[in-house]
């Protein structure tokens, strides 16, 4: 809502400044697609799935460490004592909070690295945007995707030229 609210206020004041001169230049870009089509875009959506592979392959482990520890206390259940039950029993409840605790740590940790990687990504994108902006004299670029941005007709759409200048950076 507080998005809307500031696009709304940017729109009315630059629509003001256009009824003075007459020469508003609006364009807009799609962010998603920017980053999904983008070389560098592309590398880090690789990284990040090899990542939450690597992540998987790690939880999977710990899964079967503990399923192999519960099976192996079901079928020995009969024949253990009291005490040595209960000892297995504490054991195997700590290796299921190891492996809940495993997989709430990769979870944070990956929704922490695409945090980074994705505002890394969009300030990068941001610097080219401006360029653009700058470069063609454009009074307001906007987000296509935006909530914000409810009708563009005769906006000129910037993405394509965002992303091959976005490449050509790199």
């Amino acid at each position: 809502m507080y998005k809307f609210i500031i696009t709304f206020f940017i729109v009315l004041f630059y629509s003001s400044v256009a009824f003075a001169d007459n020469d508003l230049r609006l364009a807009v870009v799609d962010l998603q697609q920017a980053l999904a089509e983008s070389t560098a875009g592309k590398k880090a959506q690789e990284e990040y799935q090899h990542d939450v592979l690597e992540a998987q392959k790690n939880i999977d482990l710990k899964k079967k460490e503990f399923e192999k520890k519960r099976e192996a206390l079901k079928s020995q259940k009969d024949s253990l004592n009291e005490k040595a039950l209960l000892s297995k029993s504490e054991e195997l409840m700590t290796v299921e909070r190891d492996l809940q605790r495993a997989f709430k740590d990769s979870q944070e940790m990956l929704q922490r690295k695409n945090a980074t990687i994705v505002n890394e990504l969009v300030k990068n994108i941001r610097e080219v945007i401006e360029g653009i902006g700058k470069e063609q004299k454009l009074s307001l670029i906007l987000e296509k995707g935006s909530q914000a941005l409810l009708f563009s007709e005769g906006a000129k759409d910037i993405t394509t030229e965002v992303v091959e200048r976005f490449n050509a950076r790199k």
